[in-house]
Formats: structure tokens, C-alpha cells, sequence
């Protein structure tokens, strides 16, 4: 499945993207603020992401995408939406540095939000570093208000986040 916005086509990952998976998780100003991915990031990391996502997407209503510019097709991010308890998902993104705003990032949050909406999930929650307001300013601009901090797991063992949520969809 693919979604198409002014700018972008939300698509599964493929192989052809593996280099710039590799080159925007391995730069720490992106990969500082991303709990899940290992960094460094390797080729064998990226594929086993991508096979992960094209699994993902035999789904009815894939909830995870590779982020890539409309005209070029190019890989600049991904996004997801993990199902979770009482209805809802936890939303998670990343945009590589080069394309750091532009707005690519907010366009893709309203376009996944449809998604989840379509879906059928009743609402979102998602998690951004106190530190990293540039995320807070986007979970906000689609509607997520903030509610509090949370201890998560990171990369490292637990850090407090900023919890954000949007209810309803």
C-alpha cells in the first residue's frame, strides 16, 4: 500500500534503500533522539528493517512507511505506528537531517494519522527527548497535546520522555 501527499509517497522500504537508511541512522543528530534504532546502524540492521516493514505491509492497514519525496522517490525518513492497549498506537518517526524543516515531517504525521484513523484506532500517543523541541512543535501542530513524562527504554536503558497524546482520531 502507498499513500500519497503533496510531497511525499509514503511506501514499504526496499532494498534500494539500504544506503540512506544506513548514512541518516548512523548521523547522531538524527540518531540521538530515536530510542529503538542501534547506532551505529549497519547494512544488516537496515535489512532486517526492511524485511520487518514489508512484512508489516501484507497487512490490511499497514501502519508503518518509508518516508520518500514524491518527485525523486528518494528515501528521507520513515514513520509508524505501533497497535497498542485500549485501541490506540504509539506513533514514532524520523526525518533525515538534509530534509529537517521543511515540514516533511508534520506531513507525514497527518498522513499516517488518517491512516491509523482508518484503521480503526481510537487514539495516538507518542514520545519525543524533553530536549527535542523541534518534535514537540510537530506533535503539537497535528494535534497531540502534551500529557507529562514517562520513564521508556532507550538505547541505553531508561530516560524520561515527554509523553504527547491525541485522542480522538
Amino acid at each position: 500500500m502507498e499513500i500519497t501527499t503533496d510531497r511525499l509517497r509514503l511506501r514499504a522500504l526496499d532494498s534500494a534503500d539500504t544506503a540512506a537508511l544506513v548514512t541518516y541512522l548512523n548521523d547522531w543528530e538524527v540518531a540521538r533522539w530515536l530510542a529503538r534504532p542501534p547506532y551505529p546502524y549497519s547494512p544488516q540492521d537496515a535489512a532486517a528493517f526492511i524485511l520487518f516493514m514489508q512484512q508489516r505491509h501484507e497487512a490490511d492497514h499497514p501502519l508503518l512507511f518509508a518516508l520518500a519525496e514524491l518527485g525523486s522517490g528518494r528515501l528521507i525518513g520513515t514513520i509508524g505506528i505501533e497497535p497498542g492497549g485500549a485501541g490506540g498506537g504509539e506513533l514514532g518517526y524520523w526525518v533525515g537531517r538534509p530534509h529537517w524543516g521543511q515540514g516533511y515531517g508534520r506531513e507525514a504525521a497527518r498522513a499516517a494519522i488518517a491512516q491509523a484513523a482508518a484503521a480503526g484506532l481510537a487514539g495516538l500517543t507518542a514520545f519525543a527527548h524533553p530536549e527535542n523541541a523541534r518534535s514537540a512543535r510537530l506533535l503539537e501542530g497535528c494535534g497531540f497535546r502534551a500529557d507529562g513524562t514517562e520513564l521508556r527504554d532507550g538505547r541505553h536503558g531508561p530516560m524520561p520522555m515527554s509523553r504527547f497524546l491525541l485522542r480522538p482520531l
